[in-house]
């Protein structure tokens, strides 16, 4: 008879805990479902906002890489324009008549005159006459 008195109340007690932890947990998920339903809104809106604002941002970043493109490609033209310029430059001051009249000019050189010219190969000196 001890026996069957010891085990009733743990028999009670395992009962109502159980029925206790179920009503419990129906209780939290009854609780949890209404706050997910008051919640589901909101979250949807505030993840509508953000793709609104991700998609403005990277618009805006678009934006700011064209005109930066744009700025680059007008420095690529200045230097394109400005190497065309020393091009030009550079073939007239090494024209021939150009090298020529500094030469006279600047230098004081002459023209060379016959016997003037002394070619050097590998037989010996050659004289140009």
């Amino acid at each position: 008879m001890k026996t069957l008195l010891t085990l009733v109340p743990s028999l009670l007690t395992a009962r109502l805990l159980k029925a206790l932890t179920l009503g419990m947990l129906k209780g939290f998920y009854q609780i949890e479902k209404r706050m997910t339903a008051d919640v589901a809104p909101f979250a949807s809106v505030f993840v509508i906002v953000g793709c609104l604002l991700t998609i403005v941002f990277c618009k805006m970043e678009i934006r700011r890489m064209g005109y930066s493109i744009l700025q680059l490609s007008r420095v690529e033209r200045q230097i394109r324009d400005q190497e065309r310029l020393q091009m030009v430059q550079l073939a007239k001051i090494t024209r021939p008549e150009h090298v020529q009249a500094v030469a006279e000019n600047r230098l004081t050189l002459r023209k060379a005159g016959s016997g003037q010219i002394i070619q050097m190969t590998e037989q010996g000196v050659v004289f140009r006459e």
